[in-house]
């Protein structure tokens, strides 16, 4: 199903939905991707978002290149190829990092550990493990859709994908057209998916096909193969050397567009600070900060800014740093003996910086987070990081990882304060390493202190109709046993001077230096690549787009998104925090009409939203057409009470004419719901988790299985004591 779920901290930035400043993109990262889907169109629905960046082209290698036969033009047949009797020789190869070239001079850069070999118009990327197939085929034509059919037909012609969508998204990035086609995941959970990209005559068309598990940990560096992508005559404008027209001369221009994308998006309220060569340039408040009443959102209103804490905790780390207690190289199991994790060998080498670089290897374990958090503290994050292994290798690719954050800002405030428990050392850290010097003084990480504040928001997410609806408080507090990656509370006001702070290079407005320039900035330095343009450093995501340094986090919880980004070469960023998860997609679109009018570029924010909400509304009808009621037959090997280690009890009943489900403290009616592939699953239909899909487990009667990526827990009938 194609709903609009939540991911913890929204980490778009697990691999961003969105590279560039200028486009509006969609949530997780999501826009709204796909939560039961289990990334099934990750890679298409980030490519969708990404092709407006510029490509940086190789770090380092070698461009090959060869003369083999001229391009296939799309729509026509390619001869059928009969099985050589000895492998074919490439006419070029490289083992990344490297760049390797089409027949025409288009170049895609090869990640490392991976390797791509050229024959004729098609470029093959071969991946480590094995499993994540990547080609990309250089073809001429009118029309992108032909040279779809035609690159199969060179890629792969023996295999049959059903068609599940077609998408024509707005052409970005120099390209005259861009069009994609997503396919019926395989029964064995195998992923394909097309895009084509056209500029003139030349298309270039990259299909993958792959199980949606390898897509997951292989996703930043198959990105990095397609988002660097650089073609003869495609160019993008540059910013670089444009000055930067302060947003007070448009200020109404732009305060007309919040008010529009608002009401297009349905977010209940909204908050915006714009920041300028020191001061707060722009600050207001949207809409109300509870639906159903008229407290107004002011830029002082309290909202959850979700991942965006990661970089306030490594700013506290780099204070460590500066007065020595710390070191960002030392051993993690130096500072505290009793940390492991499943993999001994990792356990061993792990430094701090690498518990807050999403590079150490380790897959996200979400699902247990948000569904069974009531009651747990730090030492339970601690715990279950001892359950899990990497799935890559250290700093081979990128994967976001909310527990190894966490116990970053835990391990590093326990060395200040190790006679605390460590969710209150690590309070006690922030208060006084980061909130108070920074001047934050409505900033706390205390989910019942922020209860009490009049002026603060409350959470809400969007139904399956893209309705905001309200979201218990109490579901927010899932974020406390994480805190350091995702439990802050703040302002926009506040997170300005942060960002004032940031931009001066560790001074605050005021003049007071609260970490070293040395340690401030090596918190943005690349630790692994995002995709070809971006880089994860600590707790911050760095990129180029449009020329430009950008500097960036975003932040989701149940009901609260938050999106942080600066310009250091410019002196400029904003920070926008909304009570509703809509704004994801409300927020990215109002940062790109922000930076067109900064720098009086064309105006493509309000066509990019209406293109975002069109998609989103016809997901959201596809697969409300695939929902029926749940039959009495289909629900009786489920109904009672199912188990699941890490999960808790589950209890599935019937009330009156509807089958619920509850667990923990999270209740939810439940739909059928067939998906494209025939499989008829059950479904969650409540905020928060509205499209979280349960499996019937083939061979184990009464087992129900709940997946995401590379997550897979099965429930299954508790047995009475």
């Amino acid at each position: 199903m194609r709903l609009p779920p939540v991911a913890p901290f929204h980490c778009s930035l697990v691999i961003r939905s969105e590279k560039s400043i200028l486009s509006p993109g969609g949530r997780t990262a999501s826009r709204k991707d796909d939560f039961m889907k289990k990334l099934s169109v990750v890679v298409l629905s980030i490519v969708f978002l990404t092709l407006s960046l510029p490509a940086c082209g190789p770090t380092k290698g070698k461009t090959l290149s060869a003369t083999p036969p001229p391009p296939v033009k799309a729509g026509t047949t390619a001869p059928p190829a009969s099985p050589p009797a000895a492998p074919v020789a490439p006419d070029a190869a490289c083992t990344g990092p490297c760049t390797i070239a089409t027949v025409n001079g288009a170049t895609f850069p090869v990640p490392e550990l991976f390797r791509a070999e050229r024959r004729g118009n098609v470029i093959q990327l071969i991946e480590p493990d094995g499993q994540v197939q990547v080609s990309a085929a250089e073809l001429e034509g009118d029309t992108c859709a032909p040279a779809v059919a035609s690159a199969w037909k060179l890629i792969a012609p023996s295999e049959k994908w059903a068609l599940d969508k077609a998408v024509t998204p707005p052409p970005t990035g120099g390209f005259d057209e861009v069009y994609a086609e997503i396919y019926v995941p395989a029964a064995d959970k195998k992923i394909a998916q097309a895009i084509a990209r056209r500029k003139g005559r030349r298309i270039w068309v990259v299909i993958l096909r792959a199980p949606v598990a390898a897509v997951d940990r292989r996703a930043a560096q198959v990105m990095t193969f397609i988002t660097g992508m650089k073609a003869p005559g495609v160019e993008e404008e540059n910013l670089k050397d444009k000055p930067l027209q302060s947003i007070v001369g448009n200020a109404e221009v732009l305060r007309t567009f919040i008010r529009e994308t608002i009401k297009a998006t349905g977010v209940p309220g909204l908050s915006i600070a714009v920041v300028e060569n020191g001061k707060i340039v722009f600050s207001e408040g949207y809409g109300v900060r509870e639906l159903g009443k008229t407290d107004p959102v002011t830029p002082e209103t309290l909202m959850m800014i979700g991942s965006v804490t990661k970089s306030l905790t490594t700013l506290m780390m780099g204070t460590l740093v500066d007065d020595g207690k710390l070191a960002w190289d030392k051993p993690v199991k130096e500072v505290y003996p009793a940390f492991a994790l499943g993999d001994a060998k990792l356990t061993g080498v792990l430094t701090m910086e690498q518990l807050v670089c999403a590079c150490a290897g380790l897959p996200r374990k979400d699902l247990p987070l948000i569904l069974s958090f009531w009651g747990k503290t730090a030492s339970d994050c601690l715990k279950e990081l001892g359950g899990m292994k990497p799935s890559t290798g250290l700093k081979e690719t990128f994967q976001y990882q909310n527990h190894m954050v966490a116990a970053g800002g835990f391990l590093s405030a326990h060395v200040l304060f190790p006679k605390l428990s460590m969710d209150k050392a690590y309070e006690k850290a922030m208060k006084e390493r980061v909130f108070t010097p920074l001047g934050m003084k409505g900033t706390l990480l205390d989910l019942d202190a922020a209860r009490k504040v009049k002026n603060h928001a409350t959470p809400h997410s969007q139904d399956m109709d893209m309705t905001h609806r309200i979201v218990p408080l109490e579901h927010e507090r899932f974020a406390a046993y994480i805190g350091p990656s995702g439990g802050v509370w703040s302002n926009v006001l506040d997170m300005a001077r942060f960002v004032m702070t940031e931009l001066a290079g560790g001074v605050t407005p005021e003049g007071k230096r609260v970490i070293s320039e040395k340690n401030l900035l090596h918190r943005r330095a690349p630790q692994v690549k995002m995709d070809a343009d971006s880089a994860y450093g600590l707790g911050l995501a760095v990129s180029k787009s449009k020329g430009l340094l950008v500097v960036s986090h975003s932040g989701g919880t149940m009901g609260f998104a938050t999106l942080l980004t600066f310009l250091p070469e410019k002196n400029a960023g904003l920070v926008m925090i909304s009570n509703g998860t809509g704004g994801h997609l409300a927020e990215k679109a109002i940062q790109r009409r922000l930076v067109e009018l900064w720098f009086g570029s064309e105006a493509r924010a309000q066509k990019s939203l209406e293109y975002s909400l069109e998609q989103m509304k016809k997901s959201l009808a596809e697969a409300k057409a695939r929902l029926s009621a749940p039959t009495a037959e289909f629900m009786a090997p489920f109904l009672g009470t199912l188990t699941h280690p890490e999960l808790g009890d589950a209890v599935i009943a019937k009330v009156k004419e509807d089958y619920f489900m509850t667990l923990g403290k999270y209740r939810t009616r439940l739909m059928l719901y067939k998906r494209p592939d025939g499989k008829t699953v059950l479904a969650f239909t409540e905020v928060p988790l509205a499209g979280l899909e349960l499996s019937p487990v083939e061979g184990t009667p009464g087992a129900l299985e709940l997946e995401r990526a590379q997550e897979r827990y099965v429930l299954t009938p508790k047995t009475p004591k």
